[in-house]
């Protein structure tokens, strides 16, 4: 593939996946506004439209898959780098883990202080999880400042992003007040795993193996499972249109900021390379 076609599929690419990002999300938007049955949590039995939201995205992920992929009709993204656009969107993963980590310590601090037993496995686990959300909120800090991104303690505070997202899919996948295979549970997992890949692309800056194809697969993925998992279900939580325990609105808030960046990253990957990195302008 000569440069000019590969720019033009790179380019092709972005739009695409953006497109399906939005009107995924516009679509489960309508199925939960007038296709959703609150009371038992799935969609009305025979309608169509939910089932065209959950496929859409699914397809939409097969399709990065081959165009990441398969040798001959693979796209060649650009090198993942710390671009102004990439660095400045990187603000609203920042501040929406800071603000989750805030809300989780209050609570946490609440529950040891409600507790007349310590249970030692429930106290390390939260404890944990907290230490993860602060970590996960500096992690994206330093992506916004763009300072220590070639460092052992960018990348270790990258784990503690992705435990973070393992936080929030436990979180999910053990409320048994919400059935094992909910759709808005369903989709919720697969915006968290996406996400969590990204995240794990975005250390691999801090160290010389960097994936530029798997980057793209993961930023295409994060922004379309994390759009349409989050808006609609933020949106319908404040309409009164979804019960609260069937969207954790909390985390829908982070995935939501995390979709932004997400976005970020896939135009930096398919069309910013006139933009020059923190450590290119370093150099001049």
């Amino acid at each position: 593939m000569n440069r000019f076609k590969s720019e033009k599929a790179l380019r092709i690419f972005a739009i695409c996946a953006a497109g399906v990002a939005v009107l995924s999300a516009v679509l489960r938007l309508i199925s939960i506004l007038f296709f959703y049955d609150a009371d038992i949590g799935y969609y009305k039995s025979g309608a169509v439209l939910p089932i065209i939201a959950q496929a859409l995205p699914a397809l939409a992920t097969i399709a990065a898959v081959v165009f990441t992929a398969v040798p001959k009709l693979s796209v060649k993204p650009l090198t993942p780098e710390n671009t102004f656009t990439a660095r400045s969107l990187a603000i609203f993963p920042a501040a929406g883990f800071s603000a989750y980590a805030v809300l989780y310590l209050l609570n946490l601090a609440q529950y040891l202080g409600s507790l007349d037993v310590i249970v030692p496995k429930a106290v390390f686990w939260n404890i944990l999880f907290a230490v993860a959300f602060v970590c996960a909120a500096v992690f994206f800090w330093l992506t916004f400042l763009g300072k220590s991104l070639n460092s052992s303690l960018f990348v270790g505070l990258g784990v503690g992003a992705v435990v973070s997202f393992v936080a929030f899919l436990a979180t999910s996948y053990f409320d048994t007040l919400v059935q094992m295979n909910s759709p808005n549970k369903t989709v919720f997992h697969f915006a968290i795993l996406g996400t969590m890949l990204l995240t794990v692309n975005e250390m691999r800056i801090g160290i010389p193996q960097k994936k530029p194809s798997f980057h793209l697969f993961s930023a295409a993925v994060a922004a379309i499972y994390a759009t349409t998992s989050s808006l609609p279900s933020i949106i319908c939580s404040i309409a009164g249109k979804m019960p609260v325990n069937y969207a954790l609105i909390f985390e829908d808030g982070v995935l939501l900021a995390c979709a932004v960046f997400a976005f970020a990253r896939l135009f930096q990957l398919c069309l910013s390379k006139e933009e020059k990195s923190d450590e290119q302008e370093e150099s001049v």
